[in-house]
């Protein structure tokens, strides 16, 4: 089959293929230049078994739908659907959208981190009285990430150890899952949001190292980028009124067309840092994210990533050598795209295999 046609295979082994519509990408970055779809021949391929088949995420997938996917812009809903959707619209474009409160302890958590001189027993204080953010500040304070020869035992060490930025990302962390947690008639699609966050963080933060951000910068980015599917499944919820179930199509359908205009307005309510506004409000069309087109652009790739992979679609994270993304990144070397792929894969695997969710 010829060298290079021998390394593919190495790198991507061939599993049945899921199909799937790929976003397509907006107009300003939709031409990528010509390149090879084989990669070069002189890095190390290292030996690595396929994914999982029957992993948490491609269960619940299998359960929800895709809900990302182009499909449901144009699938027929029923009458009662079609009726919510419309609902939907019209307080969505009149801005009257339902959007959750920050819990008072991440509020007060996040004024005290906010402060330019932090008084760190004043935040140890506050964040003890969220058992949830204190169990997760020190699980990661003792992560592989963070951890030292000494554990952490205390809130305060995990604190010391962790910073500041780690802090509040935890914190934002907690509260959009407290959030998630409100909607309960929809149960399966906030678990799959809540799994796509925090994948699409992981993946994002190891990015982040290769293409100019802060790690910590790079996780909330891929933390908080569609934080208005929160929003939507809330009003969702609402307006379903007597309705038992709500159907993939439709939620998939209320993400894609609402989710960056809910995702500005709950991130400008929560008081985001205004990176996180602008990333939430446009990152599809990242080209044309006026303010933080780079931080647009690694959201985009991070959240395709997390979507490929999820799905096992094989090919589709072959195509990802081609991303605009990427272009507009600057990762314009063949070799350092392969590798930069082939390390979010272990990433996101790496995250997945520790948080089933």
């Amino acid at each position: 089959m010829g060298l290079l046609g021998w390394i593919k295979t190495k790198l991507f082994p061939a599993p049945a293929l899921v199909s799937v519509a790929a976003p397509q990408p907006a107009a300003a970055a939709r031409a990528p230049r010509e390149r090879s779809a084989a990669r070069p021949a002189d890095a190390p391929l290292p030996e690595r078994a396929p994914p999982s088949t029957a992993s948490r995420a491609a269960l619940l997938r299998a359960r929800v739908g895709q809900l990302d996917g182009d499909e449901h812009l144009t699938g027929q809903l029923d009458n009662p659907e079609s009726d919510l959707l419309e609902r939907l619209r019209q307080r969505i474009e009149s801005g009257e959208l339902d959007i959750p409160l920050l819990p008072p302890t991440s509020v007060t958590a996040l004024e005290v981190a906010n402060r330019p001189s932090v008084d760190v027993h004043q935040l140890v204080q506050t964040i003890a009285r969220d058992p949830l953010i204190t169990s997760e500040l020190l699980r990661i304070a003792n992560s592989a990430l963070y951890a030292t020869q000494n554990e952490a035992s205390s809130l305060q060490q995990a604190i010391m150890r962790i910073g500041l930025k780690a802090v509040r990302n935890v914190v934002f962390s907690a509260a959009m899952k407290s959030s998630l947690s409100n909607a309960r008639r929809l149960n399966e699609y906030a678990e799959e949001v809540w799994r796509q966050s925090q994948s699409v963080a992981a993946v994002a933060r190891k990015l982040g190292a290769s293409t100019g951000f802060e790690r910590e910068q790079a996780y909330l980015i891929g933390l908080l980028h569609d934080i208005g599917k929160i929003v939507l499944l809330g009003m969702l919820q609402r307006e379903m009124r007597d309705m038992s179930r709500l159907s993939p199509a439709l939620v998939g359908r209320t993400f894609r067309l609402f989710h960056e205009s809910a995702g500005g307005a709950i991130a400008a309510q929560w008081k985001l840092p205004i990176e996180i506004v602008s990333v939430a409000s446009q990152h599809h069309d990242f080209a044309s994210n006026e303010d933080y087109p780079r931080a647009a652009a690694l959201a985009k790739l991070a959240h395709e990533i997390d979507l490929r992979l999820s799905l096992r679609d094989e090919g589709g994270v072959r195509m990802l050598v081609e991303s605009p993304a990427l272009e507009f990144l600057g990762i314009r070397d063949e070799t350092a795209r392969w590798q930069l792929i082939e390390a979010a894969r272990e990433e996101w695997e790496a995250h997945a295999h520790s948080h089933p969710h």
